[in-house]
């Protein structure tokens, strides 16, 4: 066996593997009732872009979220708004919980963009309840695939929760980016998994 290839990285820089996951149907179970009446999806075609930041930040800066951060208003709006893609804030008894974001590629390709919950609503066993709203959501008529991906700055048992739920691994790609937090779209509490390495100054 070869020995394996490493990669030293730039100062700055983070690195993290990446699962890729899909199904190609939709699971019986999601078809049930889900156990916790007062969760629910409340759709908003006209997002706020503060609104949103500050949903984006409060689910995902835990695990080092930043992608849309990074996007000034004009892309950001671009994207929130363009009909292929449909956002949802997860409601939980009349409070805002999480949030659900899909992407329809083509009728037949749908992608769970982001999918997650405050750390206020987890451990209450709400996450099955939430992919199963999000599944039939995502599920049309015409859909063959829907598919996401996680990665090592996600929750340790996300590919476990994903994999439950019936989705199936199917590749792997290595991710290399910009530290979000030195670059000040996060603080640097953020992902305090991920070690915060700062630059030498000469």
């Amino acid at each position: 066996m070869a020995d394996p290839e490493v990669i030293h990285l730039a100062p700055g820089k983070i690195a993290n593997v990446v699962t890729y996951l899909e199904m190609t149907e939709k699971p019986e179970w999601a078809n049930t009732h889900i156990s916790h009446p007062g969760l629910n999806l409340r759709q908003d075609r006209a997002f706020d872009l503060i609104r949103y930041r500050a949903l984006f930040r409060a689910v995902g800066e835990e695990w080092l979220w930043s992608s849309r951060l990074a996007c000034d208003d004009t892309k950001l709006a671009s994207h929130l708004h363009a009909e292929n893609v449909d956002l949802f804030e997860v409601m939980f008894q009349g409070s805002v919980a999480g949030m659900v974001e899909l992407c329809r590629h083509s009728p037949e390709d749908i992608e769970v963009s982001f999918f997650g919950l405050k750390s206020d609503f987890t451990g209450q066993g709400l996450g099955r309840d939430l992919m199963q709203l999000a599944l039939n959501q995502a599920w049309t008529a015409e859909a063959q695939k829907l598919w996401l991906h996680t990665c090592t700055y996600d929750h340790p048992a996300a590919l476990k929760f994903y994999q439950s739920c019936g989705f199936t691994p199917t590749g792997f790609a290595v991710e290399i980016m910009d530290d979000p937090r030195l670059l000040g779209l996060l603080p640097e509490t953020a992902g305090l998994h991920v070690p915060l390495l700062k630059p030498s100054r000469v």
